[in-house]
């Protein structure tokens, strides 16, 4: 039996041990793939783990593998029809780093209301040492509390963003999702939810519905104080009309975890802006979230190879 694991740095910078999965066969581990080299990699192997490398039809046609262990809760990097003509299974990893994105989504959201980096900044700097007072101001510190929270996906991270959320004195309130149920009088309809917003917390898979949900249209019907959070996709804003509202003083700020394309290029045109903060696709990433990461990848391996069925897709 032989596993390979493609990428596994972006799961794994070193703090993970992976002696376990020696347990099924040989192991071996890539930091990184590129396309041209994964051919060569995975024609020998039984099992390959990935992130976010691609495979479809063209790079796993002839090779050996019989099962695909996802690195992740989303698979888009796979080509499912290509799976099932193969005959190649997969597992993904469901819910595992719920609370690590809670966490940083609020992180995001306390440095906006507080500015919390610019403060530690220019602390750093010796301007509380030279201040004449105990205290010195770099511009307004806003409170959560009686403030809307508009979330958009309404999933597990979005209930426990909203949980979160009211803990601190905030009213919450969820976009409605044209063809979904939706239980509660918090949901609200496409032009009522960016008119109410205070804030507006991004928590949707990327999809036909969602793309570019943040665009002029949409941005036209907030409060010009809206504050955006971004831990879910690049591609729920259209940058170009956010960043002309970030100039134009139309939305107030954006904190995002994540990019299109990522990495962030350095065109971006968010970036250098002074209303916008990223981190680099970190919220899913706490050394807890990725232990339990790694004990399903397992899982769901053991599973397979003794014919049982462990978060499978196909």
């Amino acid at each position: 039996m032989k596993i390979v694991f493609l990428d596994m740095y972006n799961s794994n910078p070193g703090d993970i041990d992976t002696a376990m999965f020696k347990d099924f066969g040989k192991f071996i581990t890539y930091d990184r793939t590129n396309p041209s080299d994964i051919k060569e990699r995975i024609k020998d192997a039984d099992i390959v783990i990935t992130n976010k490398v691609r495979l479809g039809k063209a790079e796993l046609e002839g090779t050996k593998v019989k099962f695909i262990a996802e690195a992740a809760t989303g698979f888009d990097n796979l080509d499912l029809n290509a799976l099932k003509e193969l005959g190649i299974g997969l597992a993904n990893v469901p819910s595992y780093s719920t609370y690590s994105v809670v966490q940083l989504t609020l992180a995001h959201l306390l440095n906006a209301t507080n500015d919390v980096y610019s403060y530690a900044k220019k602390v750093r700097e010796g301007a509380w040492v030279d201040s004449q007072d105990f205290n010195f101001f770099l511009g307004t510190i806003h409170e959560l509390a009686g403030k809307t929270a508009g979330i958009v996906g309404y999933g597990d991270i979005g209930q426990k963003v909203a949980d979160a959320y009211r803990a601190l004195g905030m009213k919450v309130i969820a976009l409605k999702v044209a063809g979904h149920h939706a239980d509660g009088d918090f949901f609200r309809d496409y032009k009522d939810f960016f008119k109410e917003a205070d804030i507006i917390s991004l928590h949707a898979p990327m999809n036909a519905d969602s793309k570019e949900i943040i665009n002029k249209d949409s941005i036209a019907l907030m409060k010009n104080t809206a504050i955006i959070i971004n831990t879910a996709r690049g591609g729920l804003i259209n940058e170009a009309d956010l960043a002309d509202a970030l100039k134009n003083g139309k939305v107030a700020f954006y904190a995002s975890d994540v990019s299109q394309p990522e990495p962030m290029t350095k065109d971006n045109k968010l970036y250098a802006l002074d209303n916008a903060a990223f981190t680099p696709h970190i919220a899913w990433a706490s050394l807890e979230a990725r232990q339990r990461l790694y004990k399903v990848i397992y899982d769901n391996i053991y599973a397979y190879l003794n014919g049982r069925s462990l978060n499978r897709i196909v």
